[in-house]
């Protein structure tokens, strides 16, 4: 049987699309593997956002073709996502090792490609949902692509326009989620927000939420990509009413200035986000908020980027992503002819993240001393027992340690009382709560 084993790169988005993929293979006649050293077909899904996330997808490319296809007779590398969407037909003339290049429309039929490549006749049961190989929690894209014509962003043209899945479909693949060990949900999609609008019955992403709030085995129901102009009152209401759904509220905000959002095609300001993080807080005492911030870009003067500085100080978020601006061929932004130049991009972000990181710890430390939720995720290298309270997300936050007494079992997935002692960075440090 052949074997084939996944390497995923990137975004949440990534993690989603390979499970899709993963359930396709499951059903049929091919053997998934975990690890691309024992599979005879390695699937890179990649990542071509930015330069440095398609400079990382083409190293591991040419690592692949490199070293491991010949250390293996018969081998075959198949490369898939964002990369192969956004630079299409060049990728396969200067890379000829790869076997076979697949953009993300074309993910669907994954089964059809490596048929071809391969000669054998497979067929998809389709019947079951699959799990990632580890962990408690599961993606859920409700939704893929984006209408938005952000200046710096090269989305749309990898994915296509916003176009969101029936209802029924996202609520039965939850479902089965659950029922394979899920329980921890993830919804995510570029901008969750605007979930149904292109939808012909009355759907939002308040109604899902509701629907999903319902499902018995859902422990958390966590929310990504919320766009600040998706802070609605009826969300928040939805979010208020159904208590699966975790305090935790990512934002991308990118700027604070009005004239450098407007000129990146977004909408709102410093001040109109400080109205809806202080609403949050309202209604969320205990909110964990997270946004991402671009730093240098186009046109940013020294009083602009200052007015970023101190929106950061005032806010007193979470979490902050910072990013210096990366011109990204094929975007508006990039057809600026008055740059920053990049060292001054690079300095600005560090002062950015060095002010967001002390918001942040000291942030942290408003939980030492209270006893919280803890979603258990496993033992690290030292033995050592972590997981996750509602206000951190999966691979992108902080963790939880604890130590656990000697007549207590535990299994990944339970949800256990954690009385913090100590905070480390952006990390908690505590013990089980009897």
């Amino acid at each position: 049987m052949t074997k084939i084993g996944f390497i995923t790169l990137g975004c949440p988005k990534n993690e989603a699309d390979t499970a899709h993929m993963r359930t396709l293979i499951e059903g049929s006649a091919y053997e998934l593997v975990d690890d691309v050293e024992s599979a005879d077909i390695a699937i890179i899904n990649t990542c071509g956002f930015i330069t440095s996330a398609t400079e990382e997808s083409l190293e591991c490319i040419f690592d692949l073709v490199r070293d491991w296809v010949p250390a293996g007779k018969g081998r075959h590398v198949v490369v898939v996502g964002c990369l192969t969407s956004r630079y299409g037909e060049k990728l396969s003339g200067e890379i000829p090792e790869v076997s076979l290049f697949l953009g993300v429309k074309d993910e669907k039929d994954i089964l059809v490609h490596l048929d071809a490549l391969t000669g054998m006749s497979s067929k998809s049961s389709g019947t079951h949902i699959a799990r990632r190989a580890e962990g408690p929690s599961e993606y859920v894209m409700i939704a893929d692509g984006c209408d938005k014509k952000c200046s710096y962003c090269t989305i749309p043209s990898i994915r296509g326009p916003y176009v969101s899945r029936p209802l029924e479909d996202v609520v039965e693949e939850v479902r089965g989620l659950i029922e394979t060990g899920a329980r921890e949900i993830i919804l995510i999609a570029q901008d969750t927000s605007r979930y149904g609008f292109d939808l012909a019955e009355d759907v939002t992403l308040a109604t899902l939420i509701d629907a999903l709030g319902i499902l018995e085995g859902l422990e958390w129901l966590r929310i990504m990509y919320v766009q600040p102009d998706g802070l609605t009152d009826e969300l928040l209401d939805a979010m208020e009413r159904n208590d699966k759904v975790a305090w935790y509220f990512e934002v991308p905000m990118q700027h604070a200035n009005h004239r450098i959002l407007r000129d990146m095609g977004r909408g709102g300001d410093g001040n109109a986000f400080l109205a809806k993080i202080n609403e949050i807080r309202r209604r969320f005492p205990d909110a964990v908020i997270r946004t991402t911030l671009i730093a240098g870009y186009p046109t940013e003067s020294e009083g602009e980027f200052q007015e970023l500085v101190d929106f950061v100080k005032q806010a007193q978020l979470d979490y902050v992503g910072v990013f210096p601006y990366s011109p990204e061929e094929g975007t508006a932004a990039a057809d600026h002819t008055e740059h920053v130049a990049d060292e001054v991009r690079q300095q600005r972000a560090q002062t950015l993240r060095d002010i967001a990181e002390e918001i942040s710890f000291g942030k942290n430390v408003r939980w030492a001393g209270r006893t919280i939720d803890v979603l258990v995720e496993g033992v690290d290298d030292e033995g050592q027992w972590f997981g996750r309270f509602e206000g951190q997300a999966p691979d992108i936050d902080g963790i939880v340690r604890f130590d656990m007494p000697q007549d207590v079992n535990l299994d990944s997935g339970m949800i256990i009382p954690v009385q913090v002692e100590d905070t480390f960075l952006f990390d908690l440090e505590g013990t089980i709560d009897e």
